[in-house]
């Protein structure tokens, strides 16, 4: 279970560090935030899909790590054991997973600080 959550966790801090400035308090607060939510979002997918309810929309749960939540997701896929499985949802997270770090290498080996 460590294991997820370590690698959640270094993604994380790379992706901060590659950005090239030292995060404030605020942006610091609301990364956490994003990763809380998705985890949380995950996990109510999760326990509908048990009990039949109306699922969240992969479409949501992409969103949400796209929106700065992918190591909130890892850490969620992993502990509930859930979108592990599917193999097209998968394909899709690793994908955007891959062109987030893409996007901040880019940026940052043009010198500049990221966007955001």
């Amino acid at each position: 279970m460590l294991a997820p959550i370590a690698a959640a966790v270094a993604y994380a801090m790379a992706l901060a560090t590659m950005c090239g400035r030292v995060w404030t308090g605020r942006a610091m607060a609301a990364a956490a935030a994003m990763n809380v939510a998705t985890l949380l979002w995950y996990g109510l997918d999760k326990w509908r899909a048990i009990r039949g309810g109306r699922r969240v929309s992969e479409a949501v749960l992409l969103g949400l790590a796209a929106l700065g939540g992918s190591p909130g997701a890892l850490v969620a896929q992993r502990l509930f054991r859930h979108k592990t499985a599917k193999r097209s949802f998968q394909v899709a997270f690793w994908i955007l997973v891959i062109l987030q770090a893409a996007i901040v290498i880019a940026v940052r080996i043009r010198g500049q600080a990221a966007p955001w």
